[in-house]
Formats: structure tokens, sequence, C-alpha cells
């Protein structure tokens, strides 16, 4: 994934997105909360990341539910809910055709909407 994203000149991340990996990364594993967590310094690692070059963190819109909500059903069978229409929305609202992701669900979701999908593992 890292050499996908590196070879981009410009990668956007929604607000969504970025709420949604620090909310996965405090939520662990009942094995990791076992253990002195690291995720402090990695979400910091990752804000500072983010901040630079060729990151942007972009408002998700006001809208993305409206636009998830109208598009979320008509492709799928049986129909795909949930938090797998919510990055097709936000790319659709943010106009962006591309998605980087590991979560099969939300890819297939994002093709099926005519989304240019990059799955890397």
């Amino acid at each position: 994934m890292a050499s996908q994203v590196a070879a981009e000149e410009h990668v956007v991340v929604s607000t969504l997105a970025h709420f949604e990996l620090r909310c996965r990364s405090k939520v662990g594993s009942p094995v990791a909360r076992s253990r002195p967590s690291p995720r402090p310094a990695l979400l910091s690692v990752v804000d500072r990341t983010l901040a630079e070059y060729p990151y942007e963190i972009a408002e998700t819109p006001s809208n993305v539910y409206s636009v998830a909500a109208a598009n979320s059903c008509p492709w799928a069978a049986p129909c795909i809910a949930g938090p797998w229409i919510a990055a097709p929305g936000a790319m659709e609202a943010l106009g962006l055709r591309r998605l980087l992701t590991n979560d099969e669900i939300q890819g297939r979701a994002a093709k099926a909407r005519g989304f240019e999908v990059l799955l890397p593992r």
C-alpha cells in the first residue's frame, strides 16, 4: 500500500476516513488491550504524515450521507448498507474517482458505483 500511495501526486483523505482511522486505532484487539498501547504515538505519526505532501485532508461534505443513501441499494443484491457506503459517498461528494482501500466490501461498493478501486493486499 505504501508504494501505491508514494506513487500518487495527490492523496485526498476525507475527514470521515481520518475519523474512522482514529477510531479503529483506538479499539485494537483484546490481545493489544492487555499490553501498553502505542496508539497515541501512532496517531501522532499519522496526523503529522497526513499534514505533509502529497496528502490533503478534505472536509467531508455535509451531503455525504444523502449521496451514499441515494446510491447504496440499486446495485447491491443483497443490499449492502452500513459504513461501506460512506466512503464511496464521500468520494462522490468530493468529486473523486479512485479509492485505495483494504476493505473488500467497501471496494465492491465503490466499483459498483463506477469508481476505480485499488486493493493493495
